[in-house]
């Protein structure tokens, strides 16, 4: 986790907030399968390539950025306490459990620990904010039918 002040706390999430903001406008529209994605560094004057996988991490980051949170970068290989993964789902330790008891998150006991592994965790993160962001389409759509 990155720490940060109070100060730069509310400047970074109004700067993370614009910064999102124009990417998702820019990257909404892209197919799933282009590669890598140029941004430009404006005091550069340069693009630099970056694979889709690190647009999407710093989206991410951004996302958290912009609610006031740290931000902490994971290993796809590392594995985390349950205490660390609810947090990264932002639900109780408890509910994690109940996840990882329904095989719905992959991890392995180290005696009477569990360790969640983080790549399991995170697509458990991105099918859930897919189902998140369908259910928020639906409402939406639900709305307009209601109105007109």
């Amino acid at each position: 986790m990155i720490p940060v002040t109070a100060s730069e706390s509310a400047s970074d999430a109004e700067l993370a907030e614009r910064a999102l903001a124009s990417l998702r406008h820019e990257i909404d529209g892209l197919p799933n399968d282009v590669a890598s994605i140029s941004l430009t560094i404006e005091h550069a004057r340069k693009a630099v390539a970056l694979p889709r996988q690190a647009v999407d991490a710093l989206m991410i980051a951004l996302g958290s950025i912009a609610a006031g949170h740290g931000v902490r970068v994971i290993s796809i290989d590392d594995e985390l306490t349950t205490q660390e993964a609810a947090s990264i789902l932002n639900v109780s330790r408890p509910f994690l459990i109940k996840l990882l008891d329904e095989g719905k998150i992959a991890y392995r006991k180290v005696g009477s620990h569990r360790r969640v592994r983080s790549d399991s965790l995170m697509r458990y993160k991105s099918a859930d904010d897919e189902r998140s962001k369908a259910d928020a389409d639906e409402l939406i759509r639900l709305g307009q039918e209601m109105g007109s």
